[in-house]
């Protein structure tokens, strides 16, 4: 996609060499917390009777995973543990009861680390923590400071990290805080604050003159954000243990409208004391996997069988307690958890350019032209009334043209709007004026300054396609100029005898359309050979139906075309009808693989020792894929819908009379009628 999506850059690991006072906390859970398990041949791990002082393994690579985040939030959480186990003890002695002995050895443990943390500096200088200074560094060399317009986001699972980060590093960065101690260029965002608070601090940040720099983040902002528009450095202060986690990430500034190749850094926390489980052993090698896999794959999901991160981060973890690695769980990922399904769904979309679909030709009377096709429903719709009725007017900016228009005047079409983005229509006050432009140039400059702008997070003029509302509520109300059975009959010198334009629809058990074929039914006056079917794209191409045709007379025989619908319908059924048998097995072969595949999958499944409730599960997967399976199937006969008729051009008088030039309204039958033919 070019300048609009450049290819994004590698992640660099930083490794941070642990400070001494960092060292003595990683010996700490090393040897109290985390000991290596017995037979470890890890150099370093002779004493092979150690057993950790918790009997919580889950709660001890918490407590890792915390202090990789910053000795802070490893603060919070010994201070958090210590209160959950004097609440157990209290407990027990309220209700008579002999404590837990395992509780005593972990408040002393728990105590050692709290004295081990609060011996740490603030980070307010140098040497206080490793990995801040490798992001004080780094952010210095990106470019980022009170003189710069670089901006990057950091990212952290610990809020208390955050907000550490939020008020030291500016400072050292050389930003001037205010009276109340915050400061202007930084902004803190995590799931504790309200819907509202996020949505303004994710605008300051993505507005060119607003005065951000810096964005803390927790990975609230790690999904369905976009934080692109003004920056393309990412920084992960701490690591998440999961590859889906990372992705969805650097997600948010590597997307669609990124100008420059988004940057992504890891800062990897090491120790150097034997045994110790540093960022090396986890975090730094899920940042390579994910790598590999945006390469590779595509999506972190291929390589785990995982589809959602907090799944993924519990067995990995699991898989951690059990003595195993990362290289482990990534190997064996597809023999556990959602591995049956991802075995089941896991190659659903996987289409080789070998089996893509022939592209369908797009009917059309405005050969895509959208600029005509509003004009020309402007006209029919309002006629010479739409400056008074919904206040619209061409204006001009250079040497594009857009159309001004006032929805408020039109309450279906302002309906329609609550489709766009609510941000967009109340900064624009779209209600009240809405600009729109069909002009390329135009929408991408009024983008382009609504990139740069200080105030704006959307551009003044919208860039009008098929799929605007706008577009949709004109269709609609060209549309209703017809009544529910009634079709045009279009004049045109090019035809030599009238031509039935009709649609032909086959359906599935759910209703939904499988085979549609736009059709031009000919011949059956005799004008033209014996009845035939040919697609309706060449009929209209051969009749120069577009806006340009000319006026001419109206129909020369109205009830004589009448009388030809039922002929018309019963071609189109019969040529449909001709075609089927081709049709189904274009559609039921990739069922019938499918149907195969679930079949394995079950039977495969079931062999592999499933048991109990999972057994259950697996054949109630089965049962119900095959009933959808059995509903996608093509069903019952053709829906036929007479769409419009062309037609030779009558007596000129008729012109005068008014029943030339526009599409005449003419009854045909409904569509139920039409299919009982």
């Amino acid at each position: 996609m070019g300048d609009e999506w450049p290819d994004r850059g590698p992640t660099l690991s930083l490794h941070c060499p642990a400070t001494e006072a960092e060292e003595k906390i990683f010996a700490e859970l090393t040897d109290h917390w985390l000991p290596a398990p017995p037979a470890s041949s890890e150099f370093g791990t002779a004493d092979q009777d150690r057993v950790s002082v918790t009997a919580d393994p889950l709660f001890a690579f918490g407590l890792l995973k915390t202090f990789l985040s910053s000795h802070k939030a490893l603060g919070d959480t010994v201070a958090t543990r210590l209160t959950t186990l004097q609440g157990k003890l209290e407990t027990a002695a309220k209700e008579g009861r002999t404590p837990d002995p395992a509780i005593a050895p972990e408040q002393e443990a728990l105590r050692r680390l709290r004295v081990l943390v609060d011996g740490m500096g603030d980070g307010t200088a140098p040497g206080d923590s490793a990995k801040l200074d490798t992001l004080v560094e780094q952010l210095k060399e990106i470019g980022v400071g009170p003189r710069s317009t670089t901006r990057a986001v950091i990212f952290s699972e610990r809020i208390r990290t955050l907000k550490w980060l939020s008020r030291t590093v500016p400072a050292r960065l050389g930003f001037k805080a205010d009276e109340d101690g915050s400061f202007k260029a930084v902004r803190l965002l995590h799931g504790g604050l309200g819907d509202q608070e996020q949505l303004k601090i994710l605008e300051a940040f993505g507005l060119a003159d607003n005065q951000v720099r810096l964005l803390f983040t927790g990975d609230v902002a790690s999904e369905g954000v976009n934080l692109h528009r003004q920056c393309h450095q990412l920084i992960h202060y701490d690591i998440p243990w999961s590859l889906i986690r990372i992705e969805q990430r650097n997600g948010r500034i590597d997307r669609y409208g990124q100008e420059h190749q988004p940057e992504f850094r890891a800062l990897v926390l090491t120790s150097s004391h034997p045994g110790a489980k540093d960022d090396r052993t986890v975090a730094e090698k899920l940042i390579l996997r994910e790598e590999e896999a945006h390469k590779l794959n595509g999506t972190a999901e291929a390589e785990t069988g995982c589809y959602r991160a907090e799944e993924e981060e519990r067995r990995l973890i699991r898989e951690l307690v059990k003595g195993g690695t990362v290289e482990d769980f990534l190997d064996d990922a597809a023999e556990s958890g959602d591995s049956e399904l991802f075995d089941l769904f896991g190659q659903v979309d996987t289409v080789t350019e070998h089996e893509l679909p022939a592209r369908a030709e797009l009917v059309s009377l405005f050969d895509g032209n959208t600029a005509e096709f509003v004009d020309t429903a402007l006209d029919e719709v309002f006629g010479d009334q739409a400056a008074s009725l919904i206040d619209l007017s061409r204006k001009n900016e250079g040497s594009g043209s857009y159309l001004s228009l006032s929805p408020a005047m039109a309450p279906d079409l302002l309906h329609r709007l609550k489709a766009l983005p609510p941000s967009y229509l109340k900064e624009q006050g779209v209600a009240k004026r809405m600009l729109v432009t069909f002009d390329r140039a135009l929408a991408q400059r009024k983008l382009d300054e609504a990139r740069k702008s200080s105030t704006s997070l959307w551009p003044e003029v919208s860039f009008l396609t098929d799929l605007h509302p706008v577009v949709e509520w004109l269709t609609d109300k060209v549309l209703v100029e017809f009544g529910h059975q009634e079709a045009p009959v279009i004049t045109s010198p090019h035809v030599d005898g009238p031509v039935f334009l009709v649609q032909g629809i086959y359906s599935n058990a759910l209703g939904r359309p499988t085979v549609v074929r736009w059709m031009a039914v000919t011949g059956l006056d005799g004008s033209a050979g014996s009845p035939g079917v040919v697609p309706m794209a060449d009929a209209l191409r051969d009749a120069k139906v577009d806006p340009r045709l000319a006026r001419t007379g109206g129909p020369r025989d109205l009830d004589r075309l009448q009388s030809l619908v039922p002929a018309a319908v019963s071609v189109a059924r019969d040529h449909l009808e001709a075609g089927k048998e081709e049709w189904a097995a274009q559609l039921s072969e990739p069922l019938a693989a499918y149907r195969e595949h679930v079949s394995g999958w079950k039977q495969d499944t079931l062999e592999g020792g499933a048991t109990g409730r999972r057994e259950r599960q697996v054949e109630e997967t089965a049962d119900e894929l095959a009933r959808l399976l059995d509903q996608l199937e093509t069903t019952g006969r053709p829906l036929l819908r007479v769409l419009a008729v062309l037609d030779r051009p009558g007596d000129p008088a008729s012109a005068a009379a008014g029943t030339g030039g526009p599409p005449t309204p003419e009854s045909t039958p409904s569509d139920d009628q039409a299919e009982n033919n």
